[in-house]
């Protein structure tokens, strides 16, 4: 279960990091894969100002399932990113002091 946590949280950052890179414009991408491990659903929404809306859920072959959602906004004020993970919601804000 640890590493699945770690491989989502490694693919968010990832996703995040690309979604900064310069798109202009609403932007969505949908994937379903199976690794041979899990089926996996992923979605990332960016939408003009910047906000990035990830989703991506793990249902193991035993029948266990991992949620892991990320709503990124960032404004000139700050950064604020709201997690949920299996339910267990995390909030974080870091304002830029202008």
């Amino acid at each position: 279960m640890q590493k699945a946590k770690w491989v989502i949280s490694a693919a968010a950052l990832v996703l995040a990091a690309s979604a900064n890179a310069g798109f202009g414009g609403n932007n969505a991408y949908s994937n379903s894969y199976n690794n041979g491990y899990a089926d996996v659903q992923v979605s990332k929404t960016v939408s003009e100002d910047g906000t990035l809306s990830f989703t991506k859920t793990v249902t193991k072959a035993n029948g266990e399932t991992y949620t892991y959602s990320v709503d990124k906004q960032v404004s000139e004020a700050g950064v604020t990113i709201n997690k949920n993970v299996n339910g267990n919601e995390y909030s974080y804000k870091k304002s830029f002091y202008r």
